[in-house]
This record gives C-alpha cells, sequence and structure tokens, in this order.
C-alpha cells in the first residue's frame, strides 16, 4: 500500500509479467543476462493480494504469484495479442455495467425495505 504504485489490482484475464526476483540480492554476472520480467501470462484468479496465472494457451501456471511481483503487460499496437486482448476488455465493460445495475437494484429495495419497515 505505501508503495509508488499504492494498491495494485489485476482483473481476470488481464495481460501481466512476473519478475524473476530471486536474482534482485545476487553479485553473480549471470544476473546481467536473465531477463528480469517473464513472458506475459493472464490473470486467472485473484486470491487475496495474490494470483493464480495462465499462459496465453489457458494452460494453469503453478503456485500463487503475488502482486509485489506481477505488473500489466501492454501488447504492441495492432498486434494479434492487442486485439484479443480488447474483446476480454470489452466483456470486462459489459460487467461492470451490469454490477452497478445489480448494486443499484439492491440498493433500492433496501431503501424500499426501510421505508416499508418504518410505517408500521
Amino acid at each position: 500500500m505505501s508503495s509508488r504504485a499504492g494498491r495494485v489490482v489485476f482483473r481476470k484475464g488481464q495481460l501481466v509479467q512476473v519478475a524473476n526476483s530471486p536474482w534482485d540480492y545476487t553479485f553473480k554476472s549471470l544476473r546481467k543476462l536473465l531477463w528480469y520480467w517473464s513472458t506475459p501470462y493472464r490473470v486467472r484468479e485473484r486470491i487475496w493480494h495474490s494470483y493464480k496465472l495462465e499462459t496465453l494457451q489457458g494452460v494453469p501456471i503453478d503456485g500463487l504469484h503475488s502482486a509485489r511481483r506481477l505488473r500489466a503487460f501492454v501488447p504492441k499496437k495492432g498486434s494479434a495479442l492487442e486485439a484479443e486482448q480488447r474483446g476480454i476488455e470489452a466483456g470486462w465493460d459489459a460487467l461492470d455495467v451490469a454490477e452497478g445495475t445489480a448494486e443499484q437494484a439492491a440498493v433500492e429495495r433496501e431503501r424500499a425495505e426501510d421505508v416499508g419497515g418504518g410505517l408500521e
């Protein structure tokens, strides 16, 4: 929470990369040759501050990955991956609208119950 980025939350289906953090505290020369960030993965599930990931082909990755070791991946403009990701994000917009409508209906129902209960 006190990091520069603040609270980071990824959504199901979002593209992320995993940091190769075991090499952070070593002086080995090999560290300079290894990639720090992994290839892109998709978020499969969120569990508190950790995530289960899967490859772009849908194969689950073992273990949980802390949000501190993840960053969002932005595909190149015009690539097939960008088009696929745009389709997934369009589904988020529809889900947000549905969740907002359901939440609004629940609030209205609670208000109606409060008003109805006060008249007795």
